[in-house]
């Protein structure tokens, strides 16, 4: 696209991975309780471009997040009304906040809120209450108190010395309701070793190749016991996998609750690799403990 959204007024419409000459997400144009995300312009004004042709520049209710380096430039020099939205970076007006609206996926481009969003409940008070009786939520998706997204990965795993590249992965749903299944896995590991599951309430994001020896977790990191990875005896090869439950009871004696984001990792010892090499890690995965079993 030129543009992104051009000369229109968009209502509860999301707008995301545009990219643009100028306006990657919207350009000249009203928007009312909409989410901008992740847009890019090869010019100026990632999430929102007004120009001196613009009749209308109004931001209302609305969320512009992680748009390029940029959420709003404004070169109309008639000054803009951006009001009870949420932009990353801040910006002038009545009931704005810059804080992260807390998506549940946005790699996913799942954008609705989580529990703990401070989107929720924080758009204009005077406007028409949701449809559940309380105060407008900022953005195009309500809060929806029973959406669960799905886990994701993210970060690189490591080749170890067996030539194996592990991987981690997921089984059931992280659920504080319904069934209690849920694991996070490893496979695809040197067989017969020792390793854990690591976890973090954040992420890091490690520069470098797939051979860079960096965690994907941000301190404090809390660590589950060890693990024997198994796999064929008397081989050693790539059959090894781990599993760790993780279950309510544990959730609970952690303090993790409904809306708590963990991302997680599995390292391991390799014993032939050489140092720094000498652990061995799975790439990482973000999940959040939904309400009810998906």
């Amino acid at each position: 696209l030129a543009r992104g959204v051009a000369r229109s007024r968009i209502v509860r419409t999301e707008v995301l991975r545009n990219r643009a000459d100028r306006g990657g997400g919207v350009y000249n144009s009203v928007v009312e309780r909409s989410t901008l995300a992740m847009n890019v312009a090869q010019d100026e004004g990632d999430g929102v471009y007004f120009d001196a042709q613009a009749r209308e520049l109004s931001v209302h209710d609305s969320i512009l997040w992680n748009n390029g380096q940029t959420e709003i430039v404004d070169r109309s020099k008639q000054g803009q009304d951006v009001t009870f939205s949420d932009v990353r970076g801040g910006w002038r007006g009545l009931g704005n906040i810059d804080a992260d609206p807390l998506f549940w996926g946005p790699s996913e481009l799942d954008c609705h809120l989580k529990p703990t969003s401070p989107c929720i409940d924080a758009a204009d008070p005077a406007g028409r209450p949701d449809p559940d009786g309380t105060p407008p939520d900022m953005g195009a998706l309500r809060f929806d108190p029973a959406h669960c997204g799905q886990p994701t990965n993210f970060c690189v795993a490591i080749v170890d010395s067996g030539g194996c590249l592990p991987a981690i992965g997921y089984a059931g749903t992280p659920p504080m309701q319904g069934g209690d299944d849920f694991r996070v896995t490893a496979a695809n590991l040197i067989s017969g070793t020792t390793g854990l599951l690591l976890w973090s309430h954040s992420r890091s994001y490690p520069m470098g190749g797939p051979d860079c020896y960096v965690q994907c977790l941000e301190q404090p990191i809390v660590a589950t016991p060890a693990q024997r990875s198994g796999g064929d005896a008397g081989v050693r090869d790539c059959s090894g996998s781990f599993s760790f439950h993780f279950s309510r009871e544990y959730m609970g004696s952690v303090g993790l609750g409904l809306g708590s984001t963990v991302y997680c990792q599995y390292w391991y010892r390799d014993p032939h690799g050489q140092p720094p090499a000498s652990m061995g890690r799975t790439d990482a995965l973000e999940f959040t403990i939904c309400p009810a079993e998906g």
